[in-house]
């Protein structure tokens, strides 16, 4: 120290040195960083340009329309599958009884009578195609005096759909006896998604040979039923059925006992989220509702291609459940379906899919909507 001070000429230089380092770390070292960060982007990117001139084939004008062309095609199968999934949703949530108007729930009372009735139905006809049932094999409810809530109604009545369909599936595919299907606890689905898979179990008696065109069957179906798991027991399952044979004896009838395993197969359903945002219709105008019913009858009986597209559409729009605000614009007529649901989906954004039906002048929204 003694020393800086009888020297003030080394004093100055070390000061001076600080200084420039100060400098040369807040003004000149993040340029420097910045300059270099810049040449290898243009390295890479002068490499990435010498790849595609050493290509032997260079996008052009004709591979760039075909590369558009294919996205079309592909917001078409888009459109078309979120089409099938709004037709499904609305299958999945219809109801076994018809709705007072202006209700969107069934009265209990009635809803009550009639799941009983179609539910013994249900089992009845499983019993006629020789398919054996253990006492409560179906998850049925027993609500005994009590009248079923609307949270239960709707679980229920879509479950039964699942349950319909399964059971129709099993009496065509060698299913000797149901043990048990029961539906794991149902939990509200994501918003914004277009479809949840459901699961539930399904205990069979049946040879093992004919499991492969069971789980082909589920699946085709159009509740598209996947199987998750299987799990196989050896077992002896009796036949309803008899078979007569000669012997030397007597001829006589004697009930067969076919070797059978006891399958549990762990599935689930799909339950789609989606439903027709937007209608507009060219040139079409209806006065009211009873417009579009009409209209909706006399296009929903023709069940192929467009037709029928245009009648879910005809049929949703007279629905008053679904019926929302329509509007004239220019030659459009354009009906939006508002709810709270929808109106948050809008804030949102994304996940919509533009569908059209050109040949009768139709196009819309449709996507995920819970």
């Amino acid at each position: 120290m003694n020393f800086l001070k009888k020297n003030p000429f080394w004093l100055a230089c070390i000061i001076a040195l600080v200084v420039l380092l100060v400098v040369y770390a807040v003004l000149v070292d993040p340029k420097r960083r910045a300059n270099n960060r810049m040449l290898d982007e243009v390295v890479k990117l002068h490499g990435k340009i010498e790849r595609l001139n050493d290509r032997k084939v260079v996008p052009d004008s004709e591979m760039l329309d075909g590369a558009r062309l294919q996205r079309q095609e592909n917001e078409n199968e888009l459109a078309e599958l979120a089409f099938r999934f709004a037709e499904m949703d609305q299958e999945l949530e219809s109801f076994i009884v018809d709705l007072a108007p202006g209700k969107k729930i069934p009265d209990g009372v009635e809803f009550k009578a009639e799941y009983v009735k179609r539910t013994h139905e249900l089992k009845e006809f499983l019993k006629k195609k020789n398919v054996k049932l253990v006492e409560k094999a179906f998850d049925f409810p027993s609500w005994g005096t009590r009248i079923p809530s609307d949270e239960e109604i709707k679980l229920y009545q879509k479950r039964f759909w699942v349950q319909k369909a399964v059971a129709e599936i099993m009496a065509e595919n060698n299913v000797i006896e149901l043990k048990n299907m029961r539906f794991e606890a149902t939990t509200k689905p994501d918003k914004g998604v277009y479809f949840t898979r459901r699961t539930f179990t399904l205990e069979v008696g049946m040879r093992y040979p004919d499991l492969l065109d069971l789980t082909a069957a589920l699946l085709k179906s159009d509740r598209m039923i996947r199987t998750l798991r299987v799990k196989v027991e050896r077992d002896q399952v009796k036949r309803a059925s008899t078979l007569s044979f000669r012997s030397r004896r007597s001829a006589e009838k004697k009930e067969q006992t076919a070797p059978a395993e006891s399958i549990t197969l762990t599935c689930d359903y799909l339950d789609s989220n989606v439903q027709v945002q937007k209608v507009v219709f060219d040139g079409t105008k209806f006065a009211s509702l009873e417009d579009i019913k009409s209209w909706a009858d006399k296009n929903v009986s023709d069940d192929s291609g467009e037709r029928r597209k245009v009648g879910f559409l005809a049929t949703m729009l007279a629905e008053k459940e679904h019926f929302a605000l329509g509007r004239q614009d220019d030659d459009e007529f354009v009906f939006e379906f508002v709810s709270k649901d929808r109106i948050e989906k809008k804030k949102r954004g994304g996940g919509l899919v533009n569908f059209s039906i050109e040949d009768e002048g139709i196009s819309g929204t449709i996507g995920p909507l819970k």
